[in-house]
């Protein structure tokens, strides 16, 4: 089957998002569109077509989904989501540069979980030796090979 364009006539070039799930969709979800909007509950199976080719913006709400199906981490969807409404901006590097720095991957979701749940639910700053410890246990856990 041939590649579709990656040219929005709205919108000229299409955005990364669009050309990632395009690249990949056919090999990492192995569904028709017809099937994925049921699922989601899309009215017009066309959707998904449209945010392939970058006719439309995806929507933050789907990036869970759609990283659910292409079996991708959302922090690397979110990346690529962010630069459909922020890349136009001349300080869209600086703002993506900030966001990315704040995205977690699930395994780094877990660690937050664990702080959280030991802490009570409340913030405060932690302590440079509480810090240097955490570190300290990490590096040893990554040098001995444990975890993912």
């Amino acid at each position: 089957m041939g590649r579709r364009p990656q040219l929005s006539a709205r919108t000229g070039p299409t955005y990364q998002l669009a050309e990632f799930m395009n690249r990949h969709w056919d090999t990492r979800v192995s569904r028709t569109n017809e099937d994925v909007a049921t699922e989601l509950g899309l009215r017009a199976a066309n959707m998904i077509s449209m945010w392939r080719t970058g006719k439309t913006r995806v929507a933050l709400q789907w990036v869970p989904d759609i990283a659910r199906l292409m079996g991708v981490d959302q922090s690397h969807l979110l990346l690529l989501w962010h630069e459909q409404y922020w890349g136009e901006r001349d300080d869209a590097d600086e703002v993506l540069a900030d966001f990315a720095d704040r995205l977690l991957t699930e395994h780094e979701v877990a660690l937050i979980r664990t702080v959280r749940s030991a802490r009570g639910g409340r913030d405060g700053a932690f302590s440079e030796a509480t810090l240097r410890a955490v570190a300290a246990t990490i590096a040893a856990e990554s040098a001995h090979g444990a975890g993912p």
